[in-house]
C-alpha cells in the first residue's frame, strides 16, 4: 500500500463518529476531538509504515504493530472515558 493511500484511509476513518455526530444526538464531538483523532491516527500511521519499512524480523514487526494498536487504543480509551 502506497503511504499516501494508507494516510487516506487512516484519515477518511474520521468520517464515521463525523456521521455519528450529524445523525445523532449521543455523539458530541467538537473540531479538538476531530484533530486529536487525526493526529493519532497519523501517528499511528507512520509508526506502522517505519516498522514495515525498517523493521526486518517480521515477528519482531507483528509485535510492533500489535504494540502500537494496543498503545492507541489504551490512549483513544483514556482520552474517551477517562479510566486511568
Amino acid at each position: 500500500m502506497k503511504t499516501s493511500n494508507m494516510f487516506l484511509f487512516l484519515n477518511s476513518m474520521l468520517i464515521i463518529p463525523l456521521i455519528g455526530n450529524l445523525s445523532s444526538n449521543e455523539v458530541h464531538w467538537g473540531p479538538g476531538d476531530y484533530v486529536i483523532a487525526c493526529c493519532m491516527l497519523n501517528v499511528l500511521g507512520l509508526v506502522l509504515y517505519a516498522s514495515n519499512r525498517y523493521v526486518t524480523n517480521i515477528y519482531f514487526r507483528y509485535g510492533l504493530y500489535a504494540l502500537a494498536f494496543t498503545i492507541f487504543l489504551l490512549f483513544w480509551a483514556e482520552l474517551a472515558v477517562g479510566i486511568f
